[in-house]
């Protein structure tokens, strides 16, 4: 008996070199591939390959370098190397250091699995990504910036000198009013209320993006501090506010952009003693 192959299974053609895509931007390949270079570029689509309807993947390292080389054994192309006294950064590094990607490894030097936490679309460059461009990139990028009416152009922002006040500063005239202290304890106690609750809301967003053990070793105790209504200032032990800050950066910001409330920005501070 006759087997079907997967080619046209349920009597429905595939073709293997047309089975699943990945999206690569004009925007990132005009502005973005000169800045990370091919090998960086490359590895961060392959990434997004793997991804599938999520934001996070686990392939080895051999299987990226081996897409991207050609060759069985060079590892190092993603995770750098030295010569003598300088060290050449590999591509991971690189997508790291303009936070494309977060990784977090788990297991042992036998069972080491990295996961990749990944930006699946690139953002418009910031003004000192653009000086990293030749002068006639930055002005073609300022060019399809016009095109979208973005009269701000951050070419100007990262370039342009910054403008002097004139004259000198008005000073205030009076003494500064102080607040009552029942005022301003009530006032604090409201902002520590608020801050919970919005950072209540975002950890829910955090859960759904992250492995579990992760949320719990590093989320888990983490708390809402404070608020000035844009920016939530989030206490947790300090081992926690570094992990946080320097690998799950990106996470955070889209579990904020998920939670739909006022907050742009969240600062971790180690929590007191």
């Amino acid at each position: 008996m006759k087997t079907r192959s997967n080619f046209r299974a349920h009597a429905i053609e595939r073709d293997p070199t047309r089975d699943r895509w990945v999206q690569a931007e004009t925007y990132g390949l005009r502005f973005w591939l000169p800045i990370l270079g091919r090998d960086a570029y490359l590895t961060w689509l392959i990434l997004k390959s793997y991804c599938w309807d999520t934001d996070y993947c686990w392939p080895t390292l051999s299987t990226i370098s081996r897409t991207i080389s050609n060759s069985d054994n060079n590892r190092r192309i993603l995770t750098g190397r030295r010569r003598g006294e300088d060290y050449q950064p590999g591509a991971l590094d690189i997508l790291q250091e303009h936070e494309i990607i977060t990784i977090k490894t788990t297991g042992d030097a036998t069972t080491l699995t990295y996961h990749f936490y990944i930006l699946k679309t690139l953002p418009r460059l910031r003004p000192d990504q653009i000086l990293l461009l030749s002068q006639q990139l930055q002005h073609d990028h300022k060019r399809w910036l016009d095109q979208f009416d973005i009269k701000s152009s951050p070419l100007g922002e990262a370039t342009g000198p910054t403008p002097e006040a004139t004259g000198p500063t008005p000073e205030a005239t009076g003494p500064t009013p102080v607040a009552t202290g029942t005022t301003n304890k009530n006032q604090n106690q409201d902002t520590e209320q608020e801050a919970k609750e919005q950072w209540d809301t975002i950890k829910k967003m955090l859960k759904q993006h992250l492995f579990e053990n992760v949320y719990t070793q590093w989320l888990h105790n983490s708390c809402g501090h404070h608020t000035d209504g844009t920016t939530l200032t989030v206490t947790c032990p300090k081992a926690s506010a570094e992990f946080i800050t320097k690998r799950l950066h990106n996470i955070v910001r889209q579990a904020v952009a998920d939670a739909h409330t006022d907050i742009h920005e969240v600062i971790f501070i180690a929590a007191e003693d």
